[in-house]
């Protein structure tokens, strides 16, 4: 027995929703795989560094292998407690920054959307409105459902 299709489930439809279901799940998986992939080449070219350093202690200086690495450990540490301070202490100054840039884009973009209000026939206006509460109410239904 044959299993009856509905009208609108035509093949053209079947294949673009699954295009669509598969392009939604690229672009969430790619910037996650992306900065998978640039981890990995940090910590290489992180241990790459590592092994030349240790290798030169160990040659230079005729240490063995567990000093070096001991050397190299304790100085990575250093250097990324030092990185974190630093970060840190300009978080502040960074912070407010960004507030202040901020700020001016608000209001750049007041004075744009009031300009254009200004200009705006009642006609526009109402447009302009009803897609506001269109947009409002369908984020209210997406909260509620």
């Amino acid at each position: 027995m044959k299993a009856a299709w509905p009208s609108w489930a035509t093949p053209i439809f079947i294949c673009k929703t699954v295009a669509m279901v598969a392009l939604m799940v690229y672009i969430i998986h790619a910037p996650i795989e992306f900065f998978h992939h640039i981890m990995e080449v940090l910590h290489i070219v992180y241990e790459s560094i590592a092994f030349v350093i240790e290798e030169f202690l160990h040659h230079v200086f005729h240490l063995n292998k567990f000093q070096s690495q001991l050397i190299v450990f304790y100085g990575s540490w250093m250097i990324g407690l030092f990185v974190i301070y630093r970060l840190w202490k300009n978080m502040p100054s960074f912070w407010q920054r960004q507030q202040d840039r901020f700020y001016v884009h608000y209001l750049r973009l007041k004075i744009v959307a009031t300009a254009f209000w200004g200009q705006a026939n009642w006609i526009d206006r109402i447009k302009l409105l009803l897609i506001q509460m269109g947009l409002m109410a369908e984020a209210f239904m997406f909260v509620l459902g």
